[in-house]
């Protein structure tokens, strides 16, 4: 069902160092400078930025996997795209700071001429969260094929609906835009490992990327932790527990 999702992309050029200038003007995010150090560690690194006072936390996830366990572009994101398995990674992750009460996917919005096929997501969620304990979310996320960013193979972008009457699964609760959190986009990308310091030439780099502003009365500075906490939740067992969920690797 996914492969014509990014099929086009495959064709780009491979292997080029991060950052780098992406579609748009975008970048990729860049590289936190012990990263090595923890990917040799865990396989994975993470960073974090946010503002003191008030705007969005950013954080992004670095996670280098085997072609043994990911031998296509293909597989790496049939794994994100199983959004009805994402309760099972968070399971198989072994994280306490986010648990999945649904998480499933909705009928696709068909391309139209100049815009590409719309995967639909649901998800109703809860997070630890400082002061408040844990912090509820139900959300709609729209899931697009965008042009590679530079060093990608492949690159998905992802909004989170924040205005307008929601489709919701059935027995779910009238959604109105999002709840619990204001805003969030973000991105996942396929890199090469060919010209990467992070990996060797039998892996691959999965960089999973995200811009999130709580629906929550505290300091953004305190709120990125537990959001980064959270995301590691799913982004470890979506990529690096792959005995979790019925999604294919191809």
């Amino acid at each position: 069902m996914i492969r014509r999702f990014f099929m086009k992309n495959l064709a780009l050029a491979l292997g080029l160092m991060l950052p780098a200038v992406g579609y748009a003007g975008k970048t990729l995010p860049n590289v936190p400078s012990d990263c090595m150090d923890d990917i040799e560690l865990q396989s994975y690194c993470a960073s974090t930025k946010a503002p003191i006072f008030k705007g969005p936390v950013k954080v992004a996830f670095f996670v280098v996997v085997g072609k043994s366990e990911f031998p296509s572009v293909e597989s790496a994101v049939e794994r994100y795209m199983d959004f009805d398995a994402w309760a099972d990674y968070v399971a198989a992750s072994g994280q306490d700071n986010v648990e999945i009460d649904l998480s499933t996917t909705l009928d696709p919005i068909p391309a139209k001429e100049g815009s590409n096929e719309v995967f639909r997501q649901y998800s109703a969620y809860r997070m630890k969260a400082p002061v408040v304990g844990w912090q509820e979310v139900r959300a709609v996320s729209h899931n697009y094929e965008v042009p590679a960013y530079d060093g990608a193979l492949t690159s998905v972008d992802f909004v989170i609906q924040n205005s307008g009457s929601q489709e919701v699964p059935v027995g779910e609760a009238p959604l109105n835009g999002s709840e619990g959190v204001k805003s969030q986009t973000g991105s996942l990308h396929v890199v090469s490992c060919e010209k990467s310091e992070l990996c060797s030439e039998d892996q691959m780099l999965l960089i999973y990327e995200s811009t999130i502003t709580p629906d929550i009365d505290i300091l953004p500075s305190v709120a990125a932790g537990a959001i980064k906490d959270a995301i590691g939740g799913i982004v470890i067992g979506m990529f690096l527990e792959l005995g979790a969920g019925d999604g294919e690797v191809l």
